[in-house]
């Protein structure tokens, strides 16, 4: 064994290495001691993005100008938003410089935007987040409206793409992002979903589509899927045309509307309640959450999808479709 004992050293040396080696495949972690808050993070981001275009060499034009994010400093400034984003573990969904020109917005005029603190804080999750933490569904925003998340050919917020993801701080986390996101009305959630296209097509046809957008007002909606709906057509023989040209269609739907924001946590088994179109629903809660309906059909609940909170009320999502007396 003597003989062995210089190998020793070396070894210790390559596993150290290893280690050193697997640790850079992150670029940065919470560890990491030159990072920095959130705010100052932006504005090095930004800095950095500016210096790069000073230089207008080949590398830089190769691999296309880099975010910044000026418009969203300032916005964070002008609604004393910027103390928040430097103490508290936040995630930032940052739209770029260029996602605010779209609309725009710069700067100079980011000020003069009504409910611009209500606007931001959809931009902002709780705790620290990875992109690799995210899963298909719905996250709540520090706004209290839910943002859509999908991993489909990518990493995008509703319908805005992830750019620049993980940047680390020492508080928390930024995204970049290629678009502004806009707190989402009840209608918002159904037209910014294609799970729900035939729901979409029933409130435009039925002309319910401005009763649900009104800011003014607050409804619980329990959304039927395109899948919900399909399985509906084989049970009754109807065609999608058909069922969009019933003359009650806008009985149906509002079947699935209850006032006022009900949460999943204020349902109780055997709970009756009066739906929009005047007659009731029963909740089960014996087994899997289900909802019974006029004619004594049962309609489960999608459990991963329930309390999607909009500005004006709450989605629930159905696996079926309820029935009115028809």
């Amino acid at each position: 064994m003597k003989k062995f004992t210089y190998l020793i050293p070396i070894l210790c040396i390559l596993l150290l290495a290893s280690c050193q080696e697997e640790n850079n495949v992150v670029p940065q972690t919470a560890q990491d001691p030159d990072l920095k808050s959130i705010e100052q993070t932006l504005i090095d981001l930004s800095d950095e993005a500016e210096a790069e275009e000073l230089k207008d060499d080949a590398n830089s034009r190769r691999w296309g100008k880099r975010p910044k994010f000026r418009t969203l400093i300032t916005a964070l400034v002008k609604t004393r938003l910027i103390k928040t984003v430097a103490i508290n573990r936040l995630t930032v969904l940052a739209p770029t410089d260029a996602a605010f020109a779209e609309l725009g917005l710069n700067p100079r005029n980011i000020g003069s935007v009504p409910n611009l603190k209500e606007i931001l804080l959809y931009h902002v999750l709780e705790g620290k987040i990875r992109s690799t933490d995210l899963t298909e569904g719905y996250a709540h925003t520090v706004n209290g409206a839910s943002v859509r998340v999908s991993l489909d050919g990518g990493v995008f917020f509703n319908d805005a793409e992830v750019i620049l993801a993980d940047k680390w701080a020492i508080n928390g986390i930024i995204h970049g992002i290629d678009k502004v996101l806009l707190p989402p009305t009840l209608v918002d959630i159904v037209q910014g979903n294609e799970n729900f296209s035939i729901l979409e097509e029933a409130l435009i046809k039925a002309d319910l589509v401005d009763v649900l957008a009104d800011p003014m007002a607050e409804f619980t909606v329990f959304a039927p899927t395109n899948d919900a709906f399909a399985a509906l057509l084989g049970e009754l023989g109807l065609t999608k045309d058909q069922l969009l040209g019933l003359p009650n269609l806008d009985q149906v739907l509002l079947y699935h509307v209850l006032g006022g924001s009900v949460f999943s946590d204020n349902l109780a088994d055997g709970l009756s309640v009066e739906m929009a179109n005047g007659e009731n629903i029963t909740f089960d809660l014996t087994g899997a959450p289900a909802i019974i309906d006029v004619n004594g059909r049962s309609t489960t609940l999608n459990t991963g999808l329930l309390d999607i909170k909009a500005t004006n009320g709450v989605v629930h999502v159905l696996n079926g479709v309820l029935l009115p007396t028809l």
